[in-house]
This record gives structure tokens, C-alpha cells and sequence, in this order.
């Protein structure tokens, strides 16, 4: 499962890795998803593992700000830290009680990361295109 955040691209034609940003099903993810919960409320765009969304106009703003708030959280972190990403749970024929998933972040990755959304939101707003979000 992955969510490509890029901007729009023609039939054939191949976008700079700085105009594209790929998350996964991992703790960097879950670590933004209340942000992105947030961000659904404002702008009725949701960046979803499994969904699409499109951010154009005024909601460029509003992600832009969802970022920051991110990254504010994200410095105030240690080097790294544990993010619950899900449960483990037992099928109806083995019932077992949910065990969390955790995944571990690192902080220096997670700004790199930021960095790049950065870059894929300043170059919509730059040329006046729209950013694309499609998860698998």
C-alpha cells in the first residue's frame, strides 16, 4: 500500500523526484494521519492509503499549514521514536485479543521527508498546477 503525492502528469512524461513524494503504510504515515484527518475537515480532500484527493487553490494553503503543524511536531520528537500503526488481530477461527503494531521513525528521515512535500506544494503553488494524491 503506498499514497503518491505529485503533481499532474502528461501520457509519457516523467516527473523530477522533487515533484514527488510516495508515503507508506508505515509510521511516518500514521504519525501525519490526525493531521490528515484535520486537513480532511477543512478542505474534504483526505490523503488516504487507498483513496485520491486533489489540492488546488485554497486548499494548497490549508495542506501547506498541515505540514507545518506536522513538522512542528515532529521537531520537538526525539531521534527517534515508536508510531502504533494498526493491530494484530486472530481470525473468527482463532480468536486471539488485538496485539498493536508499532513501527519506529527516525526524525532526521521524517523532516527529509517533510522537506519534500515542501517542495511538491511550493511548485503547485509556483505554477499554478494542482497536486495529485493517489493511494493503491
Amino acid at each position: 500500500m503506498g499514497l503518491d503525492i505529485r503533481l499532474p502528469m502528461k501520457p509519457g512524461e516523467q516527473l523530477p523526484p522533487k515533484y514527488f513524494v510516495s508515503l507508506d503504510d508505515d509510521g511516518y504515515y500514521w504519525f501525519m494521519h490526525p493531521q490528515f484527518e484535520t486537513l480532511k475537515e477543512k478542505t474534504g480532500q483526505y490523503l488516504d492509503l487507498y483513496g485520491g484527493a486533489t489540492f488546488a487553490g485554497e486548499s494548497l494553503s490549508v495542506l501547506k499549514e498541515t505540514v507545518t503543524a506536522i513538522r512542528e511536531q515532529v521537531i520537538n520528537m526525539p531521534e527517534r521514536w515508536e508510531v502504533h500503526t494498526g493491530d494484530l488481530i486472530g481470525s473468527h477461527l482463532h480468536p486471539t485479543p488485538p496485539q498493536p503494531i508499532f513501527k519506529t521513525v527516525e526524525k532526521e528521515t521524517f523532516l527529509d521527508l517533510l522537506d519534500r512535500l515542501d517542495e511538491v506544494v511550493d511548485a503547485a503553488v509556483r505554477t499554478g498546477t494542482p497536486i495529485v494524491a493517489l493511494g493503491d
